[in-house]
């Protein structure tokens, strides 16, 4: 019986040390330490709007993630601090207009820094426009899409600075090397910027960049009605002829952006490349010579140059942009060399004199509406090298009777022709045939 009762006390004294033994005792027995993982479970059915304080995130299937925009009091003052995810889901954009009021004349100046986390990889189109008060922009060091440096945004290697903060008090910034382009709006309210330096790295300069930056407002910095950072050119509102500078290097996107009494124009054979809508609604501009120096030609560089007779593109240019030549009411002719590849979608949308085209054989695609509404078109040769054919190429050519293709016909049934509901490649065009190296391919 004793040793039945001793048994029963050595077990119950063992249970009550091993029941003490995970607690941190006074009595100088080992201490164990237990970890606990806090886990977001990801929810299966995400919600599509989530308000957390003055944020929305709203989910979208497509990207799998959430994007985010303020809500609040745009003119008190606040940090913004930007949640890395919703749900369990990641936030990856912030939207177009996030913290900003779009184009209205109030503006969000209560923002004074953002933090953004590494899940974000999208960052839509001024989102920060008119954050006067903005001072910081600090990313995650994981992000793989942005960067930071100085409080600057740039994306990840930092080849492009996408946004220098409004509030930023300093007088002088120096863009680093390593940027080969700047952002649309990149610099623009920043008034206390007074002298800014470009490195010759940078080949492109989005349109308003530096307007309404202290340097832009100085009269002193505009000669003859033209700005200039460096060498690069980067406003104007001239008229008549116009000579740039030798070594000008980029013309900046909208650079003569409306300058309608402008009728000619010099550009050095220093210049690289001709920006987004350089030179759109320049409508007293007869022609142009481009130099064997530029690469690009931006979207929309051209539009509505209703003067614009003819423009030779020199064989340095791999592809005309977006829109580049749309609505050029007056071009009759053009020469496109045999370096061009790609020729964007509508750039040569409502080209209403062009009579014939030549597609040089080095081009492999024809975007969507690239000659759409080129009524005076009557003829046009395809090469065996085009390889796709996006939708409305050719739409809306009354007068285009005539299309060569110079490879075979099965070459040309292996032609990716794009369709867009009931639209295709020719359609409202008087094209009945195609004729092919070996035969006729009927249009119907």
């Amino acid at each position: 019986m004793k040793r039945f009762l001793a048994v029963v006390v050595a077990v119950v004294l063992l249970v009550f040390v091993a029941g003490c033994g995970g607690e941190s005792g006074a009595t100088g027995g080992t201490t164990t330490t237990t970890t606990t993982t806090t886990t977001t479970t990801r929810n299966p059915n995400p919600t599509d709007k989530v308000y957390d304080g003055d944020y929305e995130y709203t989910y979208n299937g497509e990207s799998k993630g959430y994007s985010v925009k303020y809500v609040g009091d745009k003119n008190a003052t606040f940090a913004a601090d930007i949640k890395a995810s919703v749900e369990g889901w990641p936030v990856v954009a912030i939207e177009q207009y996030a913290f900003s009021n779009g184009f209205q004349t109030t503006f969000c100046t209560g923002l004074t820094s953002v933090t953004i986390p590494d899940s974000v990889t999208s960052i839509g189109d001024r989102a920060f426009f008119g954050c006067t008060g903005l001072t910081s922009i600090t990313v995650d060091s994981e992000n793989t899409s942005y960067s930071s440096y100085g409080g600057v945004l740039f994306n990840k290697d930092k080849t492009e600075l996408i946004l220098y903060p409004g509030g930023k008090t300093e007088a002088s910034y120096v863009i680093p090397d390593s940027v080969t382009s700047i952002g649309e709006d990149a610099f623009s309210d920043c008034r206390s910027l007074t002298s800014i330096t470009i490195p010759d790295s940078v080949t492109s300069i989005g349109g308003w960049a530096f307007y309404d930056t202290g340097y832009y407002l100085d009269p002193n910095n505009w000669e003859n009605d033209v700005l200039y950072i460096g060498n690069h050119l980067i406003a104007a509102t001239v008229s008549g002829d116009y000579i740039l500078k030798d070594g000008t290097k980029v013309i900046a996107d909208h650079a003569f952006n409306d300058c309608d009494s402008l009728t000619s124009i010099t550009i050095p054979d220093s210049v690289t490349s001709i920006g987004g809508s350089a030179f759109s609604g320049c409508s007293g501009l007869t022609s142009i010579v481009i130099p064997d120096s530029v690469t690009s030609i931006g979207e929309w560089a051209f539009r509505n140059c209703t003067g614009l007779t003819s423009i030779t593109i020199p064989d340095s240019v791999t592809a005309i942009g977006k829109n580049a030549f749309r609505e050029c009411a007056s071009l009759t002719s053009i020469t496109i060399p045999d370096s061009v590849t790609s020729i964007g979608d509508s750039a040569f949308y409502d080209c209403s004199s062009l009579t014939s085209i030549t597609i040089p054989d080095s081009v492999t695609s024809i975007g969507r509406s690239a000659f759409q509404g080129c009524t005076g078109l009557t003829s046009v040769s395809i090469p065996d090298s085009v390889t796709i054919i996006y939708y409305a190429a050719f739409s809306g050519c009354t007068n285009l009777t005539s299309v060569t293709y110079e490879g075979t016909v099965a070459q040309w049934n292996e032609i990716d022709i794009r369709q867009f509901l009931d639209e295709d490649a020719f359609d409202d065009s008087s094209v009945t045939e195609v004729k092919c190296s070996d035969g006729v391919v009927i249009i119907e």
